[in-house]
């Protein structure tokens, strides 16, 4: 006889296997128990998870702010794509950082994106850093922002 346990969800779980037959008791009970450990899971924290560059002239740029990408999951997380998205997204530039050509994460694994600012225009400008990754979320935003100033 054998008998499989199936994970289904993470925690510990019992049983009884009752067995019937032609013995002086007629059936004998065997306890059964088993601990399923969640299922593994990539999970991405990004770090800070907005940027506010501050004041600078139009046409000038700022220095190097850096974001943090960590898998703080159980599972390699696979980076999909990196990308500015928004209206003022040419006002920002992503700098090469560590995370460049990496294609995942291992777990407790992190790397860096570097971000600038170039004010295209006068006011306050957004835009968004995409991060497109396999964690249950599949994206990461964070938020960017900045005022151009008149030259």
């Amino acid at each position: 006889l054998t008998v499989t346990f199936a994970r289904r969800g993470g925690g510990g779980r019992r049983a009884r296997l009752r067995l019937e037959h032609d013995g002086p008791r007629g059936s004998t009970e065997v306890e059964l128990e088993g601990f399923a450990l969640p299922e593994p899971r990539p999970e991405l924290t990004v770090t800070p998870r907005t940027l506010h560059f501050g004041d600078r002239p139009v046409g000038q740029r700022s220095g190097i702010e850096t974001l943090r990408l960590r898998n703080t999951g159980t599972a390699r997380l696979n980076l999909r794509r990196i990308a500015l998205a928004g209206a003022d997204a040419s006002a920002f530039q992503i700098v090469p950082g560590t995370c460049d050509g990496l294609p995942f994460l291992a777990p407790g694994g992190d790397c860096t994106v570097g971000m600038r600012f170039v004010p295209t225009a006068p006011g306050e400008l957004r835009a968004r850093l995409v991060i497109r990754h396999d964690a249950r979320d599949r994206e990461t935003v964070v938020g960017l922002s900045g005022r151009g100033l008149s030259p």
